[in-house]
C-alpha cells in the first residue's frame, strides 16, 4: 500500500509537465490519449487491406504492442530523467519503486508466491 501512495503522489506532481515531456506520438498517460486508439487504427487498416481490390502490392505487418512501461530498463530511465533535469531525489525514488516492487497473483482465490518482474 505504501508503494501505491508514493507512486500516486509522484504521478500527481508530474501531471502539470507531462504534456511537455511526452511526445505527440505517444498514446497514453495524457487526457484524451488512449492506447485503444492504436487498436482501432490497426483494425481499420487491416479491414481496408482485406477489402481492397488494388493490385499495388499492399502489405500489413502486425507487431507486438507491448506497453512501454512494461519493459523499461532502470538505467535508461535514470539517464533520461537526469538528462531532462529531474531532481536526484525524485529519480532515486522512482528507480527504487520500479526495482523493488513485487507481485502476487490470485489463482482460484488464493495468492501465489510473490515474484519480481
Amino acid at each position: 500500500m505504501t508503494l501505491k501512495i508514493i507512486t500516486k503522489t509522484i504521478a500527481n506532481k508530474l501531471k502539470p509537465i507531462l504534456a511537455s515531456i511526452i511526445s505527440q506520438n505517444q498514446s497514453v498517460f495524457l487526457p484524451g490519449r488512449l492506447i485503444s486508439n492504436n487498436s482501432l487504427i490497426a483494425f481499420d487498416i487491416f479491414h481496408y487491406l482485406n477489402q481492397t481490390t488494388s493490385k499495388k502490392g499492399l502489405i500489413g505487418i502486425k507487431t507486438d504492442m507491448a506497453k512501454a512501461y512494461d519493459r523499461i530498463e532502470s538505467l535508461f530511465l535514470k539517464a533520461t530523467m537526469t538528462t531532462m533535469g529531474f531532481p536526484k531525489l525524485l529519480i532515486y525514488t522512482i528507480i527504487k519503486c520500479i526495482s523493488t516492487v513485487t507481485f502476487s497473483l490470485l489463482i482460484n482465490g488464493s495468492p501465489s508466491k510473490t515474484f519480481q518482474p
